[in-house]
């Protein structure tokens, strides 16, 4: 039976967080050497996450996926922010009593129903700017970070859902006042030799996180 051998067509991606991916391919034989064939040497001594193969004219191309970071290196963190809107009943507005007054909500006991067609002023009777209006933009952003471990942080799971300050190099940008961050999300994947974790953080609306809801960090 031949030896397996490497043919051409192999391939490499790097992404920015110095994560490495080789893809190579192989001529194998059996199903065994499909199962378990091991090259002698491996591209930066990275290990093998995964194998797919083809078959062409009886002969198996096998292809082989090394991935991690090289050693001595480190995964560089990343950040991502993103900002946005939700549009919300116009009751949860922060000012909601303060607009039910000024604009004379019309209301079916606790039961928000509309807006008068007009309001007085003191130049006299105005089209009401709120007639028509039953929701209202909320705005909120989201703290993204990712960075490598050789070992899974211990207290990463402690941390979700409290009330809590992004770290990192780099920090988010100033929230208004009374708003705060909670962090709401985890992702941690096994890429090779190390773990890459993200994180994801929710900024609060006016007010903060509720602290009799949410612990703090």
């Amino acid at each position: 039976m031949p030896e397996p051998h490497r043919i051409a067509g192999a391939t490499f991606n790097g992404d920015r967080s110095n994560i490495l991916s080789f893809k190579v391919p192989w001529i194998v034989y059996t199903e065994e050497q499909l199962a378990s064939f091991k090259p002698p040497e491996a591209p930066l001594g990275l290990p093998i996450v995964d194998r797919s193969a083809t078959q062409d004219n009886g002969d198996w191309v096998l292809t082989l996926t090394y991935e991690g970071v090289k050693p001595g290196a480190t995964v560089e963190e990343t950040f991502e922010l993103d900002g946005g809107t939700s549009e919300d009943p116009i009751e949860s507005h922060p000012d909601w009593e303060a607009l039910k007054k000024k604009y004379k909500a019309i209301m079916d006991g606790e039961k928000f129903d509309g807006w008068p067609a007009m309001v007085n002023t003191e130049g006299g009777k105005v089209k009401n700017p709120m007639l028509g209006v039953s929701a209202f933009l909320n705005t909120s952003a989201v703290w993204r970070r990712g960075f490598g471990d050789m070992n899974f942080p211990a207290d990463l799971l402690r941390e979700l859902g409290c009330v809590d300050r992004p770290r990192g190099k780099i920090q988010p940008p100033s929230l208004p006042e009374g708003r705060n961050w909670l962090k709401r999300s985890i992702k941690a994947t096994w890429r090779g030799n190390i773990w890459t974790i993200n994180e994801e953080w929710l900024a609060s609306g006016r007010g903060g996180w509720n602290r009799d809801i949410y612990k703090v960090r």
